[in-house]
């Protein structure tokens, strides 16, 4: 077995088969796969298993979180090299053995692809850890220059091929080592919403962790397919925020958790002072800079 791909369900059976499917059509080398269904309302996983009985299938009762999940995953994998993966995830042509290769040769313990939406636009694949650093981009809209670009310009025809050492890897689809994994500890389960992949990476830093994004490795991403991919509601981004807020709680000191919550704050004002007189700045908050700096300033009265 070459890999373990591990992935999460959660009433997306029929996303969970498709990301199988393109698993087996890109990689035709023997793999183990793992579904973890998380509690869902929608009992209907035997279709999993109709179509494919070798997979290994484990039903939670309930809904225990993404982080606790993936550790449920991986505690029932065979091989030491593990692919996490969320449901909504379309495998391309060499996505896994550009990546799986880089494992193999200790090139990177953890690593990611270039994730793209089914419409070929660009999406973000990294970050960068919450705190002051991470702030100051946001705040001097070097993030958002950054984003409007790639969405613009970016050819998933004629990708970069450059890799590039990154804090994190985007959730949706991680691929790493599992003695690395485990070494970590796994992923940190109070991160029930958002964020379990920047605490899990933050760890991995701590050991040494080679953290790279592989930018010619390019799979197909359904985030958002509930609200589509150029904005996010504000019940979502608030969700987000105090994931962020949580994280600076664990890993930062209170003046830079303070320092950070600021940043945050007003370049979200700056970007609603310059969207009325330009344009929105960033299509996926679309006009909601003003809710957004009120959520920041009410996170910054509770710490």
């Amino acid at each position: 077995m070459e890999f373990d791909l591990i992935i999460i369900n959660y009433n997306t059976t029929k996303l969970t088969i498709e990301c199988i499917d393109s698993a087996i059509r890109t990689f035709t080398k023997d793999f183990n796969i793992i579904v973890v269904d998380n509690g869902s309302k929608i009992d209907d996983t035997d279709l999993i298993l109709e179509k494919y009985p070798y997979v290994k299938l484990i039903k939670n009762n309930t809904n225990l979180g993404y982080a606790a999940a993936i550790n449920i995953g991986v505690k029932h994998s065979i091989t030491n090299n593990l692919i996490l993966s969320n449901s909504d995830i379309i495998f391309t042509e060499n996505s896994i053995q550009i990546i799986l290769d880089k494992l193999n040769s200790n090139e990177a313990d953890i690593a990611g692809p270039q994730q793209i939406y089914p419409s070929y636009m660009w999406q973000q694949s990294y970050g960068t850890f919450p705190g002051i650093k991470l702030g100051i981009l946001d705040f001097l809209l070097i993030n958002i220059v950054i984003r409007n670009y790639n969405r613009k310009f970016y050819n998933y025809k004629n990708p970069r091929v450059k890799p590039k050492k990154v804090d994190f890897i985007d959730g949706g689809i991680i691929f790493v080592r599992k003695d690395i994994f485990e070494k970590v500890g796994g992923f940190d389960t109070d991160f029930d919403f958002y964020s379990e992949e920047t605490a899990f990476c933050y760890q991995a830093k701590k050991i040494n962790a080679k953290i790279v994004h592989y930018p010619n490795s390019i799979i197909i991403h359904h985030r958002g397919a509930s609200y589509g991919p150029e904005k996010i509601p504000i019940e979502y981004i608030e969700r987000m925020i105090y994931s962020k807020i949580k994280f600076c709680k664990k890993y930062r000191s209170k003046i830079e958790t303070k320092i950070y919550i600021l940043l945050e704050a007003y370049s979200f004002l700056f970007s609603h002072i310059i969207s009325k007189i330009f344009t929105p700045l960033d299509k996926k908050y679309q006009n909601n800079y003003k809710q957004i700096y009120h959520i920041w300033k009410k996170v910054l009265n509770e710490i």
